[in-house]
């Protein structure tokens, strides 16, 4: 299902670009869902009813230069704005997004009849994550539209759909994680040759990679590093930028910012690019794969102590059981419910440490009277048996064992029953002939 939705989304962003191109000189936005950096993402979306957003103020310098023989000329000089982003989780695998860049100031040449201030094309985004956050990678599909619902583009252009389909993929660790994306921008090329009379000076699509390394302790500040380089598809050069940022996450609210250079990509790479701002949600930032009090693979995580039993992961017996702490095989870290393994459970148990048995409590059997018989067996457990054969099984001395009042010791018929004057035996018969 979510390959499926992300294929029709790439698809349907291929075919768009293909037939509704548009025109801007913006490359860079942030993130709404900021899993990553504030500009590329991790390859993991929000999860369902998962939310963030806020707004930032930024700064470009220099964001359209015009270059003919080594000689930059500012063509979009300033321009100031701020971008309103969000993002939510629809399931922990398909998160929708967007960023409305609006503008309070800019100006530049005038041949390029800049309108003083207004709103960006909106960008909405859509993120399939494709395969969860315990593989080795994190790997997903984004689709960006942009909407030509802007009033303040350079030189008045617009009135076109653009596209951004990108993959993205990275992996968080204990400490740092990275992301990389590889995308495509479609827009509408303009020309800037009538003004400039530059024959550098086209812009248009672009293939673009970058790449983030972040920071992700779980508290206090974050720094980050954020590299973007594309390659124009036609005319212009292809050009870097780079970004050092700041994340800080106070409860509920994020304080974000970043600031960074441009190198060569003329037209549209500024020189300078800044932002600052603030950002809101029920979700923490990016925490590391191995953190309690979030979900986690035990076999990724061995350090931790899922179980909290003072036994780690790695050499935990029962990860998710903790140890019972009664002083038996507690290094293990698996609960001993039954020490002696005689069947009778350790609270119930009067000698857990011992095997016994469940009449006695889990205690072994005793002979207190040492006959042999155990004493849940033995009638008499202070009397040893007399072992003659009769009734040994009960415990019990038999002094006489037939009865016939002579003790065994004289009876010379034990087990018969007889007269004292035959010793104990049955009488003789006088009456034979």
């Amino acid at each position: 299902m979510k390959t499926l939705i992300g294929s029709l989304l790439l698809t349907a962003s291929l075919a768009s670009a293909q037939t509704v191109p548009s025109a801007d000189v913006e490359q860079l936005w942030l993130d709404p869902a900021g899993r990553g950096s504030l500009f590329v993402g991790n390859g993991r979306t929000l999860e369902a009813t998962q939310f963030r957003a806020g707004v930032a103020a930024f700064y470009t310098h220099a964001n359209l230069r015009s270059s003919q023989g080594g000689t930059f000329t500012n063509l979009l000089q300033d321009r100031v704005g701020f971008q309103v982003f969000g993002a939510l989780g629809l399931t922990d695998w398909l998160e929708l997004g967007v960023n409305v860049p609006v503008y309070v100031y800019q100006g530049g040449t005038p041949s390029l009849s800049l309108a003083p201030a207004g709103l960006g094309n909106p960008w909405l985004t859509a993120k399939v994550n494709l395969l969860g956050e315990h593989k080795p990678v994190s790997l997903a599909i984004v689709v960006g539209l942009g909407l030509p619902l802007g009033t303040a583009a350079a030189q008045g252009t617009g009135g076109f759909v653009e596209a951004a389909p990108r993959l993205q993929l990275g992996h968080v660790y204990d400490k740092w994680q990275y992301g990389l994306e590889l995308g495509y921008l479609h827009r509408s090329t303009v020309d800037f040759r009538p003004i400039t009379s530059s024959p550098e000076d086209r812009i248009g699509s672009q293939v673009y990679l970058a790449a983030m390394i972040t920071t992700v302790n779980p508290e206090g500040p974050r720094g980050e590093v954020t590299f973007r380089t594309f390659i124009p598809v036609e005319g212009g050069s292809p050009g870097l930028e780079g970004q050092l940022g700041f994340r800080w996450q106070l409860g509920p609210v994020e304080l974000i910012a970043s600031a960074g250079p441009g190198f060569a990509g003329e037209g549209t790479t500024p020189a300078l690019r800044a932002y600052a701002g603030a950002a809101f949600g029920n979700v923490p930032l990016t925490q590391p794969t191995c953190s309690e009090g979030r979900k986690y693979a035990l076999r990724e995580c061995p350090e931790l102590d899922r179980d909290q039993d003072g036994v780690l992961n790695g050499v935990d017996a029962a990860p998710l059981l903790a140890e019972d702490k009664d002083g038996f095989q507690d290094e293990d870290g698996a609960p001993d419910n039954d020490n002696d393994d005689d069947g009778t459970v350790d609270p119930l148990d009067e000698c857990p440490d011992v095997a016994g048995v469940a009449a006695n409590q889990g205690c072994p059997d005793r002979d207190e009277d040492k006959d042999g018989v155990v004493d849940r067996l033995d009638k008499c457990p202070k009397e040893p048996e007399d072992k003659d054969d009769f009734e040994d099984a009960d415990g019990c001395p038999e002094a006489d064992n037939d009865q016939d009042g002579l003790a065994d010791g004289v009876d010379a018929c034990p087990l018969t029953a007889g007269i004292a004057q035959e010793k104990g035996c049955p009488a003789k018969d006088t009456t034979s002939p």
